[in-house]
């Protein structure tokens, strides 16, 4: 049933262009961060794909999409709902991934119906909960009228029943849509390729055949899983949809049908109605059928909210705390034993399976693959330096610092998302991922960083060095920056701008005990003794919890990657690699008037992008001094606040990259480098 964590086919890839759209692979990550499975149940004629959010071993809440949507709809809305819920969106057949019917047949509102039946026999549930938009909330409402002792609850996303044929509109509507359903049947079989588009008139096509209820920024969600690169014009793509699903059978009865299966509704029952959208056949037949639930189910809820018909995936924040306040009161926690044995849960108390397992460990592999990342290895006096180089290999990569006790790994969810022709190489510093550690005895020091950077430009035969870094990283490339000026073109960086002015008091005290703490690692270093081991989920939940949840727990495996190896002792369990006298390393001791100093040196172009949730690490009147001259001597300087923790490039680059690629755009030339070290 289940086919392990999303991503492409290698039959999809085969058919995709060298360089797909940036927003295809954006929501590829989107669902790798949500660690969303794919599903594939058979039925019949095929299979029912599906994507499931959620712990593994519950029974999840159905979520049924629209007319000629797909679980892509559900994208948006589903990671701000409580996370100990599961819910598994399913792709009608002939939408998304999912099967089509046989040729000659054509599709029944009614059949999808029955095919909830098929998915509570494969999974071997007796009950289900539901969760529909649109024509889903439709099937959903007569799924339960018919079996009301199968469903546990059903939320309606702004539909609530069947739509009636009115008899004049009947007659209207029946010859030409029978007519265009042949038409598209032998088309079918034809088997020709449908008209192409660019990535942006597909975007365009779906915004308007919606009428503007999905807006433009929320069509790559919906096109996912509804589109293939034409094989005839690179570049341009196609609707893969089942033409004759828009020639679909809808039930057609008449209210009186509908208020009788109203009144065998007896579940608690949430309806969400958007305000800006109109009203399925009249409001008159929405407001009678409202008015039969109301009457004879106690626990029907009918909500108002401002948007269109797909608000809950152009706002998802506004549906969430409804649906969050009703399933607080009515969802219960069903053990699935089918599934448990299937793919065990990723919560922490619980043992995850070995296959999930090596999924999760191979998650990077497969994400370098994906993005042809190749690992560099440079040869310094110490040992080795360890990073991951991304994009043209003869030309001259962006070098990027990571934050302290990170790795390379950090930049993994963003570079993808910057532009294709530019190159970018991650390092892992000294003692970190895959780098070397410095000899026994000495302590890490940040200006040694200063000198590291100079031996990777001398080893490449580098004139110049362009920087993008995070936290640590970003203090450490302000030094250099100010100090060599003439050998940087530009410096980004995330959430960090210069070294920390701490109270004296502390300063002293961190002196005395980093330098306590500093020997006993150092001597269990040398001993080579085997750190402390952890599950997976626990190493998992240790740097979540040690980053104050900056980092989430979707997102540690790409440090995690970097940073552990499997224990000898115990064969389930892992240890950090890391060298554990970092945790005792202390940043340039500067005072804030050699800060200002270097401020005044710093005249390349300078992206500061600010994360609204992470603190300043110091007080803030020592960061607005340095940010004030900066805007007043750099007129290349530029301050970008973005929503999110500390870590948000790695956890929400979406929010990060198009800041980065605007003054990517702006200042970054191309640099032919023919001395690549790969």
């Amino acid at each position: 049933m289940m086919t392990g964590s999303i991503g492409s086919s290698k039959s999809e890839n085969e058919l995709r262009t060298s360089d797909p759209h940036p927003m295809i692979e954006f929501i590829e990550l989107y669902d790798r961060k949500h660690k969303v499975t794919e599903v594939e149940i058979t039925i019949p004629y095929g299979k029912l794909a599906g994507k499931w959010f959620g712990p593994k071993n519950i029974r999840p809440i159905l979520c049924l999409h629209g007319y000629l949507d797909n679980s892509g709809t559900f994208d948006r809305l589903i990671p701000l709902l409580p996370e100990d819920v599961s819910f598994l969106s399913i792709d009608f057949p002939g939408h998304g991934h999912s099967s089509r019917i046989p040729d000659g047949m054509c599709y029944h509102q009614m059949d999808y119906v029955v095919l909830l039946l098929y998915i509570m026999k494969e999974y071997g549930w007796d009950k289900i909960s539901l969760i529909g938009h649109s024509m889903g909330a439709i099937i959903g409402f007569v799924f339960t009228a018919i079996f009301p002792e199968k469903v546990e609850f059903l939320i309606h996303i702004d539909a609530l029943k069947p739509l009636s044929y009115y008899p004049k509109r009947f007659i209207e509507y029946a010859a030409p849509m029978v007519t265009k359903f042949i038409e598209a049947d032998i088309r079918n079989r034809d088997q020709s390729e449908p008209p192409a588009y660019t990535y942006e008139e597909m975007i365009e096509r779906l915004h308007e055949a919606t009428f503007k209820s999905v807006t433009k920024e929320c069509c790559p969600y919906i096109l996912q899983r509804n589109i293939k690169p034409s094989k005839k014009f690179p570049g341009k793509y196609y609707f893969d949809r089942d033409n004759k699903v828009k020639y679909m059978h809808v039930m057609g009865w008449s209210d009186a049908v509908n208020h009788e299966l109203g009144k065998q509704v007896k579940v608690p029952q949430l309806v969400i109605k958007a305000t800006e959208s109109p009203y399925p056949g009249s409001r008159q037949g929405f407001d009678g059928m409202v008015a039969v639930l109301k009457k004879h189910n106690p626990l029907f809820q009918l909500q108002y909210l401002k948007g269109s018909h797909h608000i809950h995936l152009t706002d998802p924040e506004l549906v969430a705390p409804l649906i969050t306040e009703f399933l607080s009161k009515y969802w219960i926690r069903h053990p699935d034993q089918i599934v448990s044995k299937l793919y065990a849960t990723s919560e922490c108390n619980v043992a995850m399976s070995e296959p999930e397992l090596k999924s999760l460990i191979n998650l990077v592999e497969q994400h370098d693959r994906e993005h042809g990342v190749r690992e560099v290895r440079i040869e310094l006096p110490f040992g080795v330096i360890a990073g991951k180089w991304w994009g043209p290999d003869n030309v001259r990569p962006i070098v990027c610092l990571h934050g302290w006790q990170d790795n390379a790994g950090t930049f993994d969810t963003l570079i993808p998302l910057l532009p294709k022709h530019i190159s970018f190489l991650a390092i892992d510093l000294p003692g970190h991922g895959y780098s070397s550690r410095i000899a026994h005895g000495l302590s890490y020091q940040s200006m040694n960083v200063l000198s590291l950077l100079l031996a990777i430009m001398a080893e490449y035969g580098w004139k110049k060095i362009s920087l993008l870094s995070h936290s640590m990283g970003s203090v450490l490339h302000y030094v250099f920056a100010a100090i060599f000026p003439e050998k940087v073109d530009l410096i980004i960086s995330l959430d960090a701008i210069k070294p920390q002015i701490y109270p004296m008091e502390f300063v002293i005290a961190r002196l005395v005990d980093a330098t306590q703490q500093f020997m006993v690692a150092d001597l269990r270093n040398q001993e080579k003794s085997e750190p402390p081991s952890y599950t997976y989920e626990e190493m998992v939940q240790r740097l979540h919890e040690a980053t104050f949840r900056s980092i989430s727990r979707e997102t540690c495996p790409y440090l995690l990657h970097r940073n552990m190896k499997r224990s000898a002792k115990f064969p389930e369990k892992y240890y950090f690699t890391r060298d554990s006298r970092l945790k005792h390393f202390s940043g340039p001791p500067f005072s804030q008037e050699v800060n200002v100093e270097l401020a005044n040196r710093i005249t390349m172009p300078f992206l500061f992008v600010k994360a609204t949730r992470s603190s300043y690490f110091e007080d803030k009147k020592y960061y607005d001094e340095v940010v004030e001259i900066l805007k007043r001597n750099n007129p290349y300087f530029e301050l970008v606040t973005v929503e999110g923790t500390h870590h948000v490039h790695l956890t929400n680059p979406e929010r990060v990259a198009p800041v980065v690629t605007e003054f990517l755009n702006k200042y970054w030339s191309k640099d032919m480098d023919l001395a690549s070290k790969l």
